[in-house]
């Protein structure tokens, strides 16, 4: 008898259950567009992140949990299964972009660290380049014409900020040079240019700042990657909810 029942009011349910599932997907399709829309353009902003992030979630979780009602009597227990397969994948994918998010964090960190010491090297390099060929190459002083050469390309490389190679480096500068136990013919500033010029040149090789090319394109590929999560955990939010609520055998 109960069966019976339940039969002869499935119609009305059924019809109930699809317009609670349609406005439940129309109030979050709406949400998730106003605040994807508003996608904060500064993420230092932690409260504008903190609100859209709470919005679109709320939203999204709306849209995904209407989804059983919408479908209603298509929605069966094989579909939930499927929907935990999905989860579980997209969770080990979610977990491989943390790792190479938590990655960048700290590459970021020394990255900005390299740079800022680049930056300080090449200043000193680039005077006490200038101050040793003025001293060495101006007049004879032990400084062979190709090493006052490469002395000269290594500060044009150091003056316009541009690419210094380690082997125009090496070709100059005997390394490593102890300050206080010189190589002959070489100068207190020519000395000193070495070590701050090898240090700017092997720095820049360094795989984490050889890597900066690719970071804007990890930037630009990653920022669907709030949207995934937010997507991912509504997805079984929705599992649940067509369980408990909607009563998906």
């Amino acid at each position: 008898m109960p069966a019976t029942k339940d039969v002869a009011q499935s119609p009305d349910v059924a019809r109930r259950k699809r317009l609670i599932g349609i406005c439940l997907c129309l109030i979050g399709a709406l949400g998730m567009a106003f605040f994807i829309h508003r996608t904060p353009e500064n993420s230092d902003s932690i409260f504008a992140t903190v609100r859209w992030a709470s919005g679109t979630m709320i939203s999204t979780i709306i849209a995904f949990a209407g989804l059983p009602g919408l479908f209603n009597g298509g929605l069966k227990s094989p579909h939930l299964k499927i929907i935990d397969l999905v989860w579980v994948l997209g969770s080990a994918v979610a977990i491989v972009f943390a790792v190479i998010q938590v990655s960048q964090f700290s590459a970021e960190e020394t990255r900005s660290r390299l740079a800022k010491n680049i930056e300080t090297a090449r200043t000193s390099a680039k005077e006490n380049a200038a101050i040793a060929y003025k001293e060495q190459c101006s007049q004879p002083s032990g400084l062979t014409a190709g090493q006052c050469e490469s002395l000269r390309r290594i500060g044009i490389s150091l003056s316009v900020g541009g690419y210094l190679s380690p082997t125009a480096v090496d070709a100059l500068c005997p390394l490593p040079i102890n300050p206080l136990n010189r190589p002959p013919a070489f100068g207190p500033a020519l000395a000193e240019a070495c070590i701050q010029a090898a240090y700017v040149a092997r720095t820049a090789e360094e795989p984490v700042m050889k890597d900066l090319p690719n970071v804007d394109d990890w930037k630009f590929n990653s920022r669907l990657w709030p949207i995934f999560m937010i997507s991912l955990v509504a997805l079984r939010v929705m599992k649940s909810v067509a369980e408990v609520f909607w009563k998906v055998p």
